[in-house]
């Protein structure tokens, strides 16, 4: 974990000291939850619903989607970031995806996956009401996870309240955890985490 004395991401880091504080009691507590480190399950991908036809992704969708699980698209050694939001119809979740898609390279926009409990057909309403083919936001992929297997999986629902949480994923651990992030703070929280695992 990236220790600050202020938590200012605007000096690279990728938490808060609220962040920093929060995590370290859950630690503390032994509350049951994955951290940095911990194994990334793949399976939970597999029951994931693509917005595009509404169907599950099953394993072939789940291997082209998971980099360590034989994606043809990115070497095995490649990671991808999950931002997810439990809360229905998340103003401040669609405030972070469309932050990150002005804000992040193709490339790097290719990597992010968010996942929410949106009907398909309401995400895909979404994403064409916001963003334009050409906007490069199309390289990001938006999945369903209308019953919450894959946040409960990845604890993402938060023990206090429903938030925005950030995974960065690469083979096979959890290299970056942000729980309960602002959508004002998104992209500084993705760019500096991976920044800070690239080093």
């Amino acid at each position: 974990m990236t220790s600050s004395s202020n938590g200012d991401l605007g000096d690279g880091y990728y938490l808060t000291v609220e962040q920093e504080n929060e995590n370290a009691d859950a630690v503390f507590k032994g509350i049951n939850r994955l951290y940095e480190g911990d194994p990334a399950p793949s399976s939970p991908f597999t029951e994931l619903l693509n917005i595009d036809n509404g169907e599950p992704l099953g394993q072939g969708g789940m291997k082209r989607l998971v980099p360590w699980e034989g994606s043809r698209s990115a070497s095995s050694s490649d990671f991808m970031i999950v931002v997810t939001d439990p809360r229905p119809k998340s103003v401040e979740l669609r405030t972070a995806m469309k932050r990150l898609a002005g804000a992040l390279s193709a490339d790097m926009l290719a990597k992010c996956v968010v996942i929410n409990t949106d009907t398909p057909a309401e995400n895909r309403r979404f994403v064409k009401k916001n963003f334009s083919e050409d906007s490069g936001a199309d390289k990001m992929t938006v999945l369903t996870d209308e019953k919450m297997d894959w946040m409960r999986e990845y604890t993402a629902l938060g023990e206090k309240r429903f938030s925005i949480s950030m995974f960065i994923l690469k083979e096979g651990r959890c290299e970056k955890i942000a729980r309960e992030v602002e959508a004002e703070s998104m992209t500084e929280t993705v760019k500096n985490a991976i920044r800070g695992m690239l080093r």
